[in-house]
């Protein structure tokens, strides 16, 4: 069985699978090249399975930490029609 982990990024995909291999008893160490963190001025987008996936995570012992699903949905919005388009400003697909 594997003991000990490396992740290297603190993403947030990087941080949900440090949470959740600690949860398992795992030793987990997080590495970042970052010296600092400041604002990226960039968003974040969740499908619903990437929220249902945040929602069953263990919470690392935290049994009284609020959700984080709903902590996210109260600071954002639910996006329900997308358009992608090329650099040419075409449509390659909407979402609805």
């Amino acid at each position: 069985m594997v003991e000990k982990v490396a992740i290297v990024g603190v993403d947030p995909g990087g941080l949900a699978a440090a949470i959740a291999l600690r949860s398992q008893g795992i030793e987990v160490q997080v590495y970042e090249k970052a010296q600092e963190f400041r604002p990226a001025g960039t968003g974040l987008g969740l499908a619903p399975n990437g929220l249902h996936s945040l929602d069953t995570m263990p919470t690392a012992g935290c049994a009284n930490a609020p959700g984080i699903v709903e902590t996210l949905k109260s600071s954002g919005c639910e996006v329900h029609h997308t358009v992608l388009k090329n650099i040419q400003s075409e449509t390659i697909r909407t979402n609805d």
